[in-house]
């Protein structure tokens, strides 16, 4: 009955567009090990693409039990093309998580970080994913960014309320912070927008009056999220957001604004999910657009937030709907130039689908790739959301 649904729902969606098809899904085959629990949010996979195509990250316990980074390039039919490559760990014994994966400004390869005991660590891949010995940067408690933008030979990592500016002959220099959960890097670089959010600590909807003593599921939180502008060298903005909130925000960027997604209420009791947009001529003054809703989610707990990417002409940002205790579905939305909002069903079935992450392809296409745990099997699925070419899957 739930997957009739989920039919009538995706049937749904591209008629009311007329416009978005999304796909069947892809599954790769079962990958090993227990699941990996982060005290903080960070997407199943990271997704980056170069002229040759797409390549994905994710980690994963290796025979020994202990979580390493893996990457793969992908076929355009969202299929692993090629062989998997195990990153080597600065610390043999320590679990590396929490992969991070952008383009080299050269358009061919990528950079890639991740975290092993609390540090961020780096390297870079060439073409064929082959790893450049890893770096270690510093100190982090969240996980640490890379991103690329179109206007500079450098690779930025945020890290421990750190920005690095690592150059393509491998130098790397400190610059001015952004403690971000999310960042995007303007077309006027170096122009870093970072989400960062302040918790206070208000109430335990478990009654109990102290945060030490409270569930993590039962913390409410009065967060202050706040847009940070930093023009490297020049000026930086601050643009504060308050509401209740225990999960972070994420931001995309394009060649004409950027988009802020956020929750809009404590996980524990449910609430909206909304978005602002910042025209890139108006971010000195961090002048946002009026917040839209683009859906809700239920309660849930863990540390989770949305994820957003741009084509050029629209924002798509997804996140995770808990429906049971252990069974998640991925929801999403289409954010038009115009300020319209379409709903999106991106996945949704008996199985825990989870942690999603969008990638733009280009030419209105896009990637989402997400978690999925069905049973004893434990897999990385993702499906193609398409604008304009296709007929609606069934």
């Amino acid at each position: 009955m739930r997957r009739a649904i989920f039919t009538l729902l995706l049937l749904h969606a591209a008629a009311a567009t007329a416009a978005v098809v999304i796909s069947d899904e892809v599954v790769s085959a079962p990958i090993s090990g227990r699941r990996l629990t982060l005290p903080f949010a960070a997407p199943a996979v990271s997704m980056a693409k170069d002229r040759t195509g797409v390549a994905i990250a994710w980690a994963m316990p290796d025979a020994a039990s202990i979580a390493r980074v893996y990457v793969a390039r992908l076929d355009s039919a969202g299929h692993v093309a090629g062989a998997v490559r195990e990153i080597a760990a600065t610390v043999p014994e320590a679990d590396a998580v929490a992969p991070s994966i952008a383009v080299s400004p050269s358009g061919s390869g990528f950079t890639l970080a991740w975290m092993e005991l609390s540090t961020a660590v780096y390297c870079q891949l060439d073409a064929a994913l082959t790893p450049s010995a890893p770096v270690v940067l510093g100190r982090t408690e969240t996980a640490p960014l890379v991103r690329s933008g179109s206007s500079s030979n450098n690779v930025w990592i945020a890290e421990g309320g750190l920005v690095w500016a690592i150059a393509p002959d491998g130098r790397r220099e400190a610059l001015a912070g952004i403690s971000a959960s999310d960042m995007a890097v303007g077309t006027d670089v170096p122009q870093l927008i970072g989400a960062r959010s302040v918790k206070t600590f208000v109430s335990c909807t478990c009654g109990l009056p102290h945060l030490a003593g409270c569930p993590a599921e039962c913390m409410v939180y009065d967060n202050s999220y706040a847009i940070d502008y930093v023009a490297i060298y020049t000026a930086s903005q601050s643009r504060g957001f308050p509401f209740v909130s225990d999960a972070q925000p994420a931001i995309a960027s394009n060649a004409h604004d950027l988009a802020m997604a956020w929750f809009e209420g404590p996980q524990a009791i449910g609430g909206n999910v909304m978005a602002a947009r910042v025209p890139l001529t108006a971010l000195p003054q961090l002048l946002l657009t009026p917040p839209l809703t683009l859906g809700s989610f239920p309660p849930d707990s863990g540390a989770t937030r949305p994820a957003i990417a741009s084509d050029g002409e629209r924002f798509v940002a997804v996140w995770r709907v808990q429906r049971l205790p252990g069974d998640h579905d991925v929801a999403g939305a289409v954010i038009e130039a115009d300020g319209s909002v379409t709903p999106l069903t991106i996945a949704a079935s008996a199985a825990d689908e989870r942690d999603p992450s969008i990638i733009a392809l280009g030419h209105g296409a896009f990637l989402v790739a997400y978690e999925k745990v069905d049973g004893g099997d434990r897999r990385i699925a993702g499906r193609f959301v398409t604008f304009g070419r296709a007929r609606a899957s069934r």
